[in-house]
């Protein structure tokens, strides 16, 4: 499941206000991985750069300070919670979800209202694939974030 730019903010307004920062760069992350494909002429042009995206990714360590500006602030939130493994794990569609619901844990927590608010919006994706409305509902997602930011939950 890649989030839209309004899932974005509602998880953001959700977020504890010392992790906002760090989710805004891993969400500027998650934007640039689910632009490649859709962007690339060539198929092929579009794996090698997710492939070199996997690649730095793996590479990110606290200690370094890569040019590209992206890895450079995903360099600094590196830490024993939060890998370059998980971050690389963004890029697969397959584990995207799951992918992004432990970096959410690994910044946020795991009972944080953020990583709270994803599981319902995947829950709700699913439930309207399943149902054949592919299409997201803005309007239920920004209840599904009121409802989590007034009653916790």
């Amino acid at each position: 499941m890649r989030l839209d730019r309004f899932d974005y903010e509602y998880i953001l307004w959700c977020a504890p206000r010392r992790a906002r920062p760090s989710l805004r760069v891993v969400f500027a992350l998650d934007a640039r991985l689910g632009g490649i494909m859709p962007a690339a002429r060539e198929p092929l042009l579009g794996q090698i750069k997710l492939a070199w995206w996997r690649e730095q990714l793996l590479a990110l360590t606290g200690a370094t300070t890569p040019a590209e500006p992206l890895l450079g602030a995903l360099s600094t939130l590196i830490s024993a919670k939060l890998t370059g493994a998980q971050l690389a794990d963004l890029i697969e569609e397959e584990t995207h979800g799951d992918a992004m619901l432990s970096v959410l844990e690994a910044i946020c927590g795991a009972q944080s209202r953020a990583a709270l608010l994803f599981v319902k919006f995947a829950r709700d994706e699913e439930t309207r694939l399943h149902a054949g409305r592919p299409l997201a509902s803005p309007a239920a997602h920004a209840i599904m974030a009121l409802q989590m930011r007034l009653l916790g939950g």
